[in-house]
């Protein structure tokens, strides 16, 4: 009998929330198109009004590693020395990339390459005058010439 009363009680009130919530999705939906907003005027906004940004940065907060506050004001007089790289330029030997063949039985690739005009043939890895081919694909190649390296296309 206990449940039968909880039923009688639950029941109803469960239709009522279920019946709210409905009302409310209908009354929301059909809400769009009964009013529109029309707007009259144009707000222009003068060139006057559109002054540059400015800022300062406020650099003199307290460092959460070393747990001390910076004086920004304190500025430095030592004076940076610059130092000018000195790059040898390397002369690269005229290279060409000719193309690659590849064995059907053992699945390895060959890459014929000519280097000042001598046809040299490479293996991926493998040196010849001081040339190294690192990678090859269909349409290029990437080389290694004494540190430098640089990718030659067909």
């Amino acid at each position: 009998m206990k449940s039968k009363k909880s039923l009688y009680i639950l029941l109803p009130a469960v239709f009522l929330l279920w019946g709210f919530i409905v009302f409310k999705i209908f009354y929301h939906l059909g809400d769009a198109n009964d009013n529109p907003v029309y707007y009259n005027s144009v707000q222009k906004i003068a060139e006057e009004d559109n002054v540059p940004d400015t800022f300062s940065l406020v650099l003199d907060y307290k460092d959460p590693f070393l747990s001390k506050v910076f004086d920004v004001s304190k500025k430095s007089n030592k004076k940076v020395k610059q130092v000018k790289r000195v790059t040898n330029k390397i002369i690269w030997p005229e290279i060409e990339y000719l193309g690659r063949m590849i064995n059907p039985r053992t699945n390895k690739s060959r890459i014929s390459i000519t280097i000042n005009g001598k046809e040299k043939i490479f293996s991926p890895g493998e040196i010849k005058d001081e040339v190294l081919l690192v990678k090859s694909f269909d349409d290029s190649i990437y080389v290694k010439y004494l540190g430098e390296k640089k990718t030659i296309f067909k």
